[in-house]
């Protein structure tokens, strides 16, 4: 095994194009085990000249890992003579440098405006590094010039000279305002609309936010506006004198339904359903409200729920229905005739203001003026419901069975005319 071998080194050639010496370059290359490799060749590159990777080998039988040294080849061109980093030394040299700069960095803007100058290493560099081996050029020795003892130069010569001068730094000027000054200068300009740009988003995206801000905070305030509204409409006329004031004990004034499924029993008005999704529907004959609030108690003993009928019409079974659940689901429907088939659901949802389970006191009022409807669960504003398909009629209460046989009782019915 040769020593090579042992310390795990791996050699490879890398061949660059004279602009890519000249200028530098950013390669990548693949070794024997697949592995990619990325290194930074500086400008001013030249054939021969060794770039050693630290770590980057192959592992060794003792554990370490050896090095990668590239050897770079460049085509040979009379106007690419120039080979700098070469050492004068005897022996090889080798040169230690930083990983490889971002292109924006000072020292790569350096390295661009004085591209034979190499970076000066770091005495403790920051991690693996890659390095330069260059190797001593060859000797040559040229035959001892004849020695003058003056020399005049015309003034045609000096003149030449002069302006060879000024050419030299004209045109350098040129290029370092072309290749430096214009594409710093566009690059700065760009930043800085890209900057102006931003922010002016910034700011029409905290515009935005805080009109979206104020519009949430007005909606919402104006929703709490109305909420007190509505509240405070249900407080103001529950408070008054109401025109009907039945304790629904017997069958009043109000003349209530009394059949098989509407009866007076144990101080209260019993509403039963024994048929498999049917509806029980009892009503107070001889009342007609328009604009009004229906007040009621409600008690659900057994089954699927109950609840209130407005606006209904005995002859034509038109009406209104609120229906409750125990479980605290309500759901407010429109019936245009009693087969229940062309039932039009308005509203519905769950609310915490029902008390939930059966044996439950629930007061249940709605107060209706035009299309509009408001309800109320034990004197907490629920939702309002929009419909202008009745416009007057009968009140009553129901037994709803859905699934399970029914029975709710209702007590203190109360109307007050709007």
């Amino acid at each position: 095994m040769t020593e090579e071998k042992q310390r795990g080194n791996l050699r490879a050639t890398l061949a660059l194009s004279q602009e890519e010496a000249r200028s530098g370059t950013e390669r990548t290359i693949t070794l024997p085990d697949e592995r990619k490799v990325s290194l930074f060749v500086y400008p001013g590159a030249y054939s021969g000249q060794k770039i050693h990777l630290a770590g980057r080998g192959e592992l060794t039988t003792d554990g370490t890992v050896g090095d990668l040294i590239i050897t770079l080849t460049v085509p040979s061109a009379d106007s690419f003579a120039a080979q700098p980093f070469v050492s004068n030394a005897s022996d090889a040299k080798m040169n230690s440098i930083y990983p490889t700069p971002s292109p924006h960095s000072p020292a790569y803007q350096s390295a661009m405006r004085h591209p034979y100058t190499p970076p000066v290493p770091s005495s403790e560099p920051f991690g693996p590094h890659q390095s330069y081996y260059t190797p001593a050029p060859p000797f040559r020795i040229f035959p001892q010039q004849q020695r003058f003892l003056s020399m005049e130069r015309s003034p045609l010569m000096t003149a030449a000279t002069v302006i060879l001068v000024l050419m030299l730094l004209i045109g350098g000027s040129l290029v370092l305002y072309t290749t430096v000054y214009v594409p710093h200068k566009a690059s700065s300009d760009a930043t800085a609309t890209a900057i102006a740009q931003t922010t002016q988003i910034a700011k029409a995206n905290a515009t935005t936010s805080a009109q979206q801000a104020a519009t949430a905070t007005a909606i919402y305030h104006a929703t709490a506006t109305a909420i007190a509204q509505v509240q405070n409409d249900y407080t103001t006329i529950t408070s008054s004198m109401p025109y009907l004031n039945d304790p629904l004990q017997t069958p009043y004034v109000t003349s209530w339904d009394i059949n098989s499924n509407c009866r007076f029993t144990g101080g209260a008005y019993h509403v039963t359903s024994s048929a498999q999704k049917t509806i029980a529907l009892c009503l107070a004959t001889y009342t007609r409200f328009s604009n009004f609030a229906l007040q009621i108690h409600m008690n659900i003993l057994k089954g699927d729920g109950g609840g209130i009928v407005f606006r209904a019409d005995a002859n034509s079974s038109q009406n209104y229905l609120l229906k409750i659940s125990p479980s605290g689901n309500y759901e407010f429907d429109y019936y245009p005739d009693q087969t229940g088939k062309t039932a039009q659901a308005i509203a519905s949802d769950s609310s915490t203001s029902l008390k939930a389970g059966l044996n439950q006191d629930n007061i249940i009022c709605v107060i209706a003026r035009g299309d509009t409807m408001n309800f109320y669960f034990n004197g907490q504003y629920v939702t309002t419901a929009k419909d202008g398909s009745l416009t007057s009629g009968q009140i009553g209460v129901t037994a709803d069975d859905g699934t399970n046989a029914t029975e709710v009782a209702y007590t203190q019915a109360q109307v007050w005319i709007l």
